[in-house]
């Protein structure tokens, strides 16, 4: 996001200036979207203030954004602060921690009087800082003035700084880690850097009070339960949080600490639980043997961990092992180091803790992915309506959509293609809300709950169902005329067959009668649909059928359902978005569909009209949020898709469902065994769209498939093969397809925990030998018998001597190394060898 902002500005900040200043999107990334991209690296984004400007009413020669320490100053004109200051020829950004000059200049008689006092205030920071800065900082900055008049005060200005050239930008990963590391020595300069450890006794009471409070309102479920280490647990409550994977548990020991025991595996009531880790805290003042601490910079209240693990672990071991970042405190009469889990008031606290929590079970097992529960997972949620997919057809449909908003769903009819792609938009638009859109209310075990197996709610907890609880009347008592209120008290009847409500109810009742219980009445949901299923139509040969027209007869656009929902996913960009083309070559895709694939390639907007008096924009942006999904079937009434189309999309084959299987429900509904937070959500890491060769390289340089290969030598070995053998038939690819079949690895192996070795690779490579490097095949016996030869003996270990046709079992055979690629490729030459023709979708 932060070099993608700034690419835009180099590339398109000078030719900008010959236009309209006011509205301008370049503009808009200078004053909106770069600050907010600095804003989302930054801890603590409250104690500062982010900003950017292009100018003010005109173009400035020299644009720049800039983050502000609130108790230094709010804006460029006093103070010190950190900014972003492009050259005014655009070959290079500096980022740099500068000072205000306006109050300066105010107070001075010239400009050379201003500009050497910014030189000898900068020389003083650079002194305070001395200890605290790299070599590779610059003293001086050269914004290549010609027009500017601010510039040279800004080069007068600059601390430290370090320079980015546009023909030589570094990654995300290089700009984000800069950006951390100058706000780090702003704080330093600021003074804030200081971390102290809370002692009073009545402050760490109510820090751990708002520790936990934060945590129990993340709780989806509580269980009376024992918990500890090995050899000795206590019991207590136990809170389970559902979508972080964590339990924890609290109590406080009288003259010793705070303990608040953390794990990872769901809790049942009953049930032994072992510690994952502990993050306790002293009662009063400073204990250096116990894991927790307080720490506060005198606005936010931070949550610390020693590195002490107890048992068998050594604060040796965890500083060896731990990933993580330390940050140094003011511990008592001496520095220490701690790892810094959060701030009380950072709202991602629970998932800070839940990071730390996996972290520790991580140098504990060398376990790499979170033990998450299956139960809100999307597999199981498909199965529950009646449709089931192996679980790596699933991973394949997601992790694509990660990669690229584009994928293509081919198979025999009915299927469940167009099904799959509704429910995952439903599935998502339920979990919104937990998975779940429903009324909360808290009920009590008491007795009449348990005989009568009913409760009597609050009708205001009933409000949103809009029912009719209360209704006004003309009676007559004997001859007698009044007027009446009918007013209903709302029972809540439940059904338990077998028996578990009534035991847990009857429990409660005899150990704590007084417990409120969490009530849901799930509800269907009542919010703005996510996806709109778009039926192409065989008359579809232009645009205008997706994407509406301007019907100048009666001066209004006349809008589409594609239309309407792209307008909808750019209004709410932080939600996918799903646009599903049901049989999508019913007609030439190209023909309505060109403009589209170009504008979700290039980000250029698309023209729809040139009337300033409509709603409707005039260019239309595909937003990032947008996701769309193509259906295809083949018969006599379909066409097949051109090389453009098929290289710009993954495409995922369905095959037909075993009846027996499908009748009695004998299926792996397993959750995948990955991150699958990050597989259900296809905008997260979506900076990977746009990942260079350059970025995956640097990304996968230390990955190995086993001791000694690295696996970037191995893909490029690998991607080259299939590259020559399938150019034999002029279906070779180039750099589009090369770069995509990377960025699928690439999330794979995070989706994967990012093994340091990874020996699963191959399951993911396989899926981009089908998806993206098969699916253009098409043709005759002549040009493609020895092609599917080649590429079938690429999937192999072994040397093959006969055509793919005569070849069993391979689903079993341990010398196959791409096991669908090669099934696919067998049933093409089968074909082949019986029709003379054959196409990757028959």
């Amino acid at each position: 996001m932060l070099k993608e902002n700034i690419e835009k500005i180099f590339n398109n900040y000078l030719n900008s200036r010959n236009e309209s200043f006011a509205n301008h999107p370049i503009a808009a990334v200078l004053r909106n979207n770069l600050p907010k991209d600095l804003e989302s690296l930054t801890e603590n984004p409250n104690k500062y203030k982010f900003a950017g400007s292009a100018g003010q009413g005109n173009w400035t020669h020299s644009p720049w954004v800039a983050v502000f320490n609130k108790k230094i100053t709010t804006s460029a004109q006093s103070g010190y602060y950190i900014v972003y200051l492009f050259r005014e020829d655009m070959k290079g950004v500096y980022l740099s921690l500068n000072q205000g000059m306006t109050d300066i200049r105010n107070q001075t008689s010239s400009n050379v009087e201003t500009k050497e006092i910014l030189r000898s205030q900068a020389s003083d920071f650079r002194h305070k800082l001395q200890g605290n800065l790299l070599d590779n900082f610059l003293d001086e900055i050269d914004l290549g003035v010609i027009n500017s008049p601010n510039a040279p005060f800004y080069e007068a200005g600059n601390i430290i700084a370090k320079y980015y050239s546009a023909e030589n930008l570094p990654s995300e990963d290089v700009l984000e880690s800069d950006f951390r590391d100058f706000l780090s020595i702003y704080d330093l300069l600021a003074g804030e850097s200081v971390l102290t450890i809370i002692t009073d006794a009545n402050a760490i009471e109510n820090a751990q009070n708002r520790f936990i409070k934060v945590l129990k309102s993340r709780s989806t479920k509580n269980v009376s339960a024992k918990a500890g280490f090995q050899g000795g647990q206590e019991s207590g409550e136990v809170h389970w949080v559902d979508d972080l994977g964590i339990w924890f548990m609290t109590r406080k020991i009288d003259g010793s600490r705070y303990w608040n025991g953390f794990g990872i595996t769901e809790p049942s009531e009953g049930a032994g639980l072992i510690i994952t880790t502990e993050i306790n805290f002293p009662i009063q003042g400073i204990d250096r043997r116990i894991a927790g601490t307080f720490v506060t910079d005198g606005e936010e209240i931070y949550v610390a961990h020693r590195g002490k693990l107890g048992g068998n672990y050594s604060k040796k071991f965890f500083d060896e092992n731990y990933h993580g970042k330390w940050t140094k405190i003011q511990d008592g009469d001496r520095e220490s180091e701690v790892v810094l889990i959060g701030g009380l008031n950072d709202p991602k606290l629970p998932e800070k803790v839940s990071q730390f929590v996996f972290e520790v079970d991580r140098m504990k097992t060398g376990r790499t992915t979170p033990i998450i529960s299956s139960k809100k997972s999307f597999n199981v949620y498909l199965k529950e309506h009646g449709y089931l997919f192996s679980p790596e057809i699933i991973e394949n449909f997601l992790l694509s959509l990660k990669v690229k908003p584009f994928v293509i769903l081919t198979g025999n009819s009915g299927t469940g293609k167009t099904k799959l792609a509704q429910l995952f938009a439903q599935y998502l638009m339920r979990k919104e809300g937990n998975n779940e859109n429903s009324i909360i209310t808290k009920v009590k075990p008491n007795l009449s709950s348990i005989k009568y197996s009913a409760w009597t709610l609050d009708r205001s907890d009933l409000e949103p169902l809009h029912l009719d609880l209360e209704k006004n009347f003309d009676i007559k008592v004997g001859e007698i005329p009044a007027k009446a209120k009918l007013s209903m008290s709302p029972r809540l009847w439940y059904e338990d067959p077998d028996s578990k409500i009534k035991s847990m109810l009857e429990n409660l009742a005899n150990t704590d009668p007084d417990k409120e219980i969490e009530l849901k009445l799930i509800t269907e949901s009542i919010d703005e649909s996510n996806y709109e299923i778009v039926s192409v139509g065989a008359n579809w040969t232009e645009n205008r059928h997706l994407l509406g027209f301007h019907n100048v007869i009666n001066s209004k656009y006349q809008t589409t359902p594609a239309l309407n929902l792209i307008l909808q996913a750019s209004n709410d960009k932080t939600n996918p978005y799903f646009m599903i083309l049901d049989e999508m070559n019913l007609s030439h895709v190209e023909r309505y569909f060109a403009d589209f694939l170009s504008a979700m390639e290039s980000d250029e907007p698309i023209h729809l009209h040139k009337n300033d008096n409509l709603e409707i924009p005039q260019e239309l942006e595909i937003p990032l949020n947008l996701l769309v999904l193509g259906t295809v079937n083949i018969d006599e009434t379909t066409y097949m898709f051109s090389p453009k189309v098929l290289d710009r999309a993954n495409t995922i084959e369905f095959s037909t469902y075993p009846a027996m299987n499908y009748m009695l429900s004998e299926q792996d509904t397993e959750n995948p065994s990955g991150n699958i937070k990050y597989l259900e959500n296809p905008l997260s890491d979506i900076k990977t769209r746009n990942f260079t060769i350059n970025d995956l390289k640097e990304k996968f340089k230390d990955v190995k498939i086993n001791s000694s290969d690295y696996l970037w030598e191995v893909l490029a070995g690998e991607i080259n093969s299939f590259q020559l053998a399938l150019g034999k038939a002029g279906f070779d690819f180039g750099f589009r397809v090369i770069n995509e079949i990377l960025r699928f690895m690439y999330v794979a192996w995070v989706y994967e925990g990012k093994q340091e070795v990874w020996d699963n690779w191959m399951r993911y490579f396989d899926a981009q030998v089908k998806q993206k490097m098969l699916p253009k095949l098409h043709g005759s016996q002549r040009v493609l018998e020895e092609v599917l030869r080649d590429l079938f003996e690429l999937c192999y270990i072994d040397t093959v001597d006969s055509p793919p046709r005569y070849f069993e079992e391979l689903s079993s055979d341990p010398s196959v190394k791409y096991v669908q690629s090669a099934l696919k490729i067998q049933e093409m030459d089968k074909v082949l060898n019986e029709q003379r023709y054959v196409s990757f979708i028959n």
